[in-house]
């Protein structure tokens, strides 16, 4: 009976949960950096100031900071942070829509899609691309939280980003807009109607695919629950220009990865309103869910750096943390804890060494 009871005990211990025993979890290599912003709110216009953080030194290095005066990096529409709004790659490419605090009343502001390669020579951000009005009416554009959520895809060679209008042009519906960066736009992927919205986007690894995660708009009186079916991770073909919804769930954020068959996403466990607290992850062409494992908080982030590691950023009573699992399961760490006092947490991505301000 003992014996038994050993052997239960360690299959059951194979089998425990990837936040168990989270001091023993292997670390990432020491050229690997996690990249994140803090953004105070309460500041008018908010400041950002961004990091790169050496996990194993538990030591961050500041890479940029809004300037009193002059253009700052622009938070997503009605946020508060840059979650969804700034991308980092390896090496060290950072993504940023740049452009002036506030603009006058019926004036276009110069917003650009520009990129600071860290580590690099002192040369600055460069831009890329402009970036016209994408939400609401032009002339409710004084606000500094106008940058669209975007994601760039390998190679830095488009760009897709939500819109509701095109400068003074407003669309017919929500739609996913992708660019080249020559200013060439390839294609408008429109939302199902304007009872959803765009919650992340992620390219394959390849850039032939563009993964975007939806989520009916509305709170618990006024949500329209015929809509929850269309709730869910999006693949869009660029080459056969067709959409579908590959995997139904209510996610909030995602990642291409661990492998270039497989989209992580962070979902809520139960219902629209339940904790985002699980990751699942999808093989493709399948559809099917093969890994899910939990996080402790509700999770606003993912990043993968080469498919190896996956940090994800959580937000549980008030702590905003980012913790980092390896890319095909097992073991997770709290690598990082938002200090009291510093505004808003917005995991970026991951760069390798080299990382320190230019």
């Amino acid at each position: 009976m003992i014996l038994r009871c050993l052997v239960l005990i360690a299959l059951l211990g194979g089998f425990a949960s990837p936040l168990a025993a989270a001091g023993s979890a292997p670390e990432p290599p020491s050229d690997l950096k996690l990249v994140f912003a803090l953004t105070k709110p309460t500041e008018r216009p908010p400041s950002t100031a961004i990091f790169a953080y050496d996990v194993k030194a538990a030591a961050r290095t500041e890479v940029y900071r809004d300037a009193d005066k002059g253009d700052r990096v622009l938070l997503k529409i009605a946020g508060s942070d840059l979650l969804g709004a700034g991308r980092c790659f390896p090496p060290g490419d950072l993504y940023v829509i740049i452009g002036p605090p506030s603009v006058q009343l019926g004036a276009s502001p110069s917003d650009y899609l520009s990129r600071l390669t860290l580590g690099a020579a002192a040369q600055g951000w460069q831009r890329l691309l402009p970036i016209p009005l994408s939400f609401s009416d032009a002339s409710s554009y004084g606000l500094w939280n106008r940058a669209p959520i975007f994601a760039i895809s390998p190679g830095a060679n488009r760009i897709a980003f939500t819109a509701l209008r095109v400068g003074s042009v407003k669309l017919d519906r929500p739609a996913i807009r992708v660019l080249t960066l020559a200013g060439a736009e390839e294609w408008q992927i429109p939302l199902p109607s304007s009872d959803f919205s765009v919650t992340d986007l992620a390219w394959s690894p390849d850039g032939s695919r563009l993964a975007y995660c939806l989520l009916p708009l509305g709170d618990e009186h006024t949500l329209d629950e015929s809509l929850l079916p269309k709730a869910g991770v999006y693949v869009a073909e660029m080459a056969e220009r067709t959409a579908s919804l590959v995997y139904p769930c209510y996610g909030e954020a995602i990642a291409w990865g661990p492998k270039p068959n497989r989209i992580a996403v962070a979902v809520h466990s139960r219902d629209i309103w339940s904790p985002v607290d699980l990751v699942q992850v999808v093989v493709l062409p399948v559809r099917q869910k093969v890994e899910e494992f939990s996080v402790p908080g509700s999770a606003q982030a993912l990043a993968y750096a080469d498919g190896d590691w996956l940090a994800v950023q959580v937000s549980k009573d008030g702590r905003q943390e980012i913790w980092v699992y390896p890319g095909t399961g097992g073991l997770g760490r709290r690598v990082y804890e938002r200090p009291e006092g510093e505004g808003r947490l917005a995991l970026l991505g991951w760069a390798r060494a080299g990382g320190e301000a230019p």
